[in-house]
C-alpha cells in the first residue's frame, strides 16, 4: 500500500474542498447525501506566520535583482501595502484603480467572499500609498493587468531568492508537524517567506501602528469582530 506523507494542515484544506463541494451538490444541484458527507472535519494544526519587519520591507524593496525578480518583489510590496491575497493580485483589473478627489483608490470584492453562498458580495477599498501607485504606473503600459503576477508556487520559490539577497536572515524556530509528531527547528527567515507573508505583514504592521483590529478586519474581508484569525 503507497504511503502518504501529508501533513495535516494540507489533508484538512482537501476535506474543506470536499466539503464545499458536497455543499454544492446538496444546495446548488439538490443531490440528497448522506449527512456524514458534509459534517466532516479535520483537527487544524496552528502555524507560526511569519511577518516581515519595517526593516526587512525597506530591504527587500532597496536590493538591486534582475528583472525577473524585480516583477516578484513589486507584486509582493503590493500586498503588503494592500493586503491582497494571491488571487486577488492575480485578477486585479485596472477597473479596480479608481481616482476619488485626486486620491487613487483600489476597489474590490475578495475572492473568498465571491462565492455562490455568499448573499452580498462586499466591497472593500482601500486608499492607494504613493509606493503602490508608483508599482501601479510602472506596469501601466506594459500590462494587460494591472501587476505581472506569475504561479503562486514559483513567486513563492523567487520570494526566498529575494529575502535572502535582501539579508532576511534571522533564525525562527518552527514546529514541523511528520509522522503525527511535532518538533522543533530552527531556520532562516527568509525560507518561510511565501506570497500570504504579504497579507500577514500588513496586518501585523496595521496593528503596530494602533489602527483599531476592527478596520483591520474590515479592510482584509472579515466581518466576524471576535474573528482573531486576521489572514
Amino acid at each position: 500500500m503507497a504511503k502518504f506523507d501529508y501533513e495535516p494542515n494540507y489533508i484538512g484544506n482537501q476535506t474543506k474542498n470536499l466539503n464545499t463541494f458536497f455543499n454544492w451538490c446538496v444546495k446548488v444541484k439538490r443531490i440528497q447525501l448522506s449527512p456524514y458527507h458534509v459534517e466532516m472535519t479535520v483537527d487544524k494544526i496552528l502555524v507560526d506566520k511569519i511577518f516581515l519587519t519595517i526593516e526587512e520591507i525597506a530591504g527587500m524593496r532597496e536590493v538591486v535583482l534582475p528583472d525577473y525578480l524585480d516583477r516578484v518583489r513589486d507584486v509582493f510590496l503590493f500586498g503588503c501595502y494592500t493586503e491582497l491575497r494571491y488571487s486577488d493580485l492575480n485578477r486585479l483589473s485596472k477597473m479596480n484603480i479608481l481616482e476619488r478627489k485626486g486620491v487613487k483608490v483600489l476597489s474590490f470584492v475578495p475572492q473568498k467572499t465571491n462565492s455562490l453562498y455568499q448573499k452580498s458580495h462586499k466591497k472593500i477599498e482601500v486608499a492607494l500609498i504613493p509606493q503602490v501607485v508608483e508599482i501601479i504606473e510602472r506596469y501601466k503600459e506594459t500590462h494587460a493587468k494591472v501587476l505581472p503576477v506569475i504561479s503562486n508556487q514559483k513567486m513563492n520559490e523567487y520570494l526566498r531568492i529575494i529575502g535572502e539577497k535582501a539579508g532576511i536572515n534571522d533564525k525562527v524556530e518552527v514546529f514541523p508537524y511528520k509522522n503525527n509528531q511535532s518538533g522543533s527547528e530552527e531556520i532562516k527567515k527568509y525560507k518561510l517567506i511565501t506570497c500570504h507573508s504579504a497579507r500577514h505583514t500588513f496586518a501585523t504592521q496595521s496593528l503596530s501602528r494602533a489602527v483599531p483590529i476592527e478596520v483591520v478586519q474590515q479592510l482584509m474581508g472579515h466581518s466576524d469582530k471576535n474573528d482573531t484569525e486576521l489572514c
